[in-house]
């Protein structure tokens, strides 16, 4: 969630929502290819996101450590980051 946050953040107020959702969306995956799970995305993405990375069924995780279910959203607002707005 940081690391997403964290490269969404570079993006605010450019206007572009795809490349704010793309960033998060990559940083999340950089993330959790260094975490000890073998996950699986059971509530992801939807088809429109960039990329329509981190979509249900995709794998995350480093392969390893115990399997479990992962619920997530890279970034909730990428329109709102994107144009600097607030809330």
């Amino acid at each position: 969630t940081e690391a997403a946050a964290l490269a969404a953040a570079r993006w605010m107020g450019r206007g572009d929502v795809a490349g704010t959702d793309r960033a998060a969306i990559e940083a999340m995956q950089r993330a959790f290819r260094s975490i000890s799970i073998r996950g699986v995305v059971s509530i992801g993405e939807d088809e429109s996101a960039a990329g329509g990375a981190l979509m249900p069924g995709e794998e995350v995780g480093n392969g390893t450590g115990p399997e479990v279910d992962v619920a997530l959203d890279a970034l909730e607002g990428a329109a709102i980051c994107a144009t600097g707005a607030f809330n």
